[in-house]
Formats: C-alpha cells, structure tokens, sequence
C-alpha cells in the first residue's frame, strides 16, 4: 500500500476561493487495487466478452497458472471474475480465501483437492467440461491438470465487497475460521446429488449439491415459466438453499424468453447453442409506466 501522504488542509482565504480542487478522479477502490497488485489482464469497461477463449491471459504468480480478470460494468463492489488457464501437466499453488468461489470448467479434464487445518486427509474429486462446483470460504484447494491439453475455467467470486469493506489482504487469504455452514468433512460434500426439491420460495426445481458433473449436457426439469417448453434447475449450494443463486437454464429451438428486467448483477454464460439479447431502459417499458400508473 503506498505511503499515505501528509499535506496539510488549505483553508481558502475570503468566499470566493474554493477548498481543494474542483475535478478529481475516484481513487480506486480496495478490489481494485488488488486486481491490479496480481499483475494479469484487467477486462474492464465492458457489459460482455464474445468467446472467454480468445482472451489473452498472462502468467498469475499467486496461482501459479495463466489468468485475467473480468471487471464488467455493473459489477463493480458486487462480483468478482476472472478466466483461469492451467497449461498441460499443471497445478496450480495451494491457496484458501474468505470469500465463496464457484468455478464453471470450459475446457480440460481434472481434479480437485481440498482439505482444512482439522482434517485427516485431503479430499480429491474429478471435474471436465462442464463441471460446476463451489469452494467455501476458508477451504483449502488445488486445481490440479494431469492431461496433456489446457483446462480454462471461468470462476466468479464475491471477493469485491470483502476486500472494500476489510481492505486487509492477510486476513482474507489467511484465515482458517472453518465455516459449518457452508462446508463440512461429510463424504458426499462434492457427491451429486440426482433428486430434485422444490426451492423454498419460489417451489421451481434445485438440485441440494456443491458438484454439477456437467451442466452443459445435462438433463433439465421442465420449467415452462419463460416459454413453453423452457427447462430449468437452480442449484443450491450448502449455505445458500433459500437464495437465489443463479440457475441453468434451457430454451427449445426457435423461442425466446418472456421480457423482464431485474437490478444489475446477473451474468448470462452462453454454454451451448447461439442465438441474441434485447436491452433496453426500463423507462421505455409501457408495461412498467402503465404500472406505475396504478399504484
């Protein structure tokens, strides 16, 4: 952290000069500034990237791989992303962190290992294409790739808010306060788990597990609240049941999802098919101004 400076306060003399200056640039905030102290790609300014794949990606000291950060518009102080390559052969270093983690694996073929300072040993499970899991604050990991191709995953994070409330780098990467509600040494923590249950505010499908094998090729449940036809799961990770945590979804040939708008945070990934978005500003929403209306 830079030297804070010590310039004194310079009252201004009468009433017509002005305190300080009148144009100034934001200082960056905490997550920024750690962004920017692991020396990778920074891809901010931006609602999207086209294909994750063709984004250039540097070598990330800290986790011993290749990585860049994505810093969409929106998301700043909400969610923290960032695409992450292990080369063939490779591993990255051990690393734990207060903040939740979910990694979606594009490419690759590998394993996990995780573990914490009371375990006995580690635990070990295997992901590909598709793979969806969750680490928990706290938890001790590696990504390991034992295959003689690349694996890139896209992982997100709420590590921004955590860093611009804390602002202390050591507590968040070196704290071993095991959370219970979010993890425990149960065999089937990273187990799928096929039956399905009703989510408790909404009754719409979730899948109770901290592992998607694939969620590219999966079967969905029919949902048909968008679109007839339109299928649906939303995952609920250990911790997070009653939240809305995001969902997996699937659109039949031809069709398009029922217009709405929500508040900024919602990350759309493209992981089959092809196809495009509307946006618009929700003033120009007659529906919306017909609602005010009545209120």
């Amino acid at each position: 952290m830079a030297e804070l400076e010590k310039e004194l306060f310079a009252e201004p003399t009468g009433e017509v000069s002005r305190a300080g200056i009148q144009s100034w640039e934001a200082a960056k905030t905490a997550y920024e500034q750690f962004m920017d102290e692991e020396n990778i790609p920074i891809y901010g300014g931006i609602i999207g990237v086209d294909n994750i794949r063709n984004l250039e990606l540097k070598p990330w000291e800290r986790l011993g791989g290749n990585g860049a950060f994505l810093y969409l518009d929106s998301l700043e102080g909400l969610k923290g992303m960032y695409v992450l390559e292990i080369p063939a052969g490779g591993q990255l270093n051990p690393e734990r962190h207060l903040y939740h983690e979910f990694y979606l694996v594009m490419e690759g073929h590998g394993t996990t290992e995780t573990w914490t300072k009371d375990a006995g040993s580690k635990r070990i499970f295997e992901w590909q294409p598709g793979s969806l899991f969750y680490m928990p604050p706290n938890v001790s990991h590696r990504l390991i790739n034992a295959t003689n191709e690349r694996v890139l995953i896209l992982a997100t994070t709420n590590a921004p808010p955590l860093y611009n409330m804390i602002r202390d780098r050591e507590f968040i990467f070196d704290n071993d306060y095991l959370f219970k509600a979010h993890y425990s040494e149960d065999d089937d923590f990273f187990k799928y788990d096929e039956k399905l249950y009703a989510v408790p505010d909404n009754k719409r499908a979730q899948a109770r597990t901290n592992f998607y094998p694939d969620i590219i090729d999966a079967d969905l449940p029919l949902d048909n609240q968008r679109i007839p036809g339109y299928r649906r799961i939303q995952p609920g990770f250990r911790g997070f049941e009653h939240d809305h945590n995001g969902f997996i979804s699937q659109y039949p040939v031809g069709k398009y999802s029922r217009g709405h708008y929500h508040a900024a945070g919602a990350v759309l990934v493209c992981l089959k098919g092809a196809g495009y978005t509307f946006n618009w500003p929700r003033q120009y929403d007659i529906g919306s101004d017909m609602h005010r209306m009545r209120l």
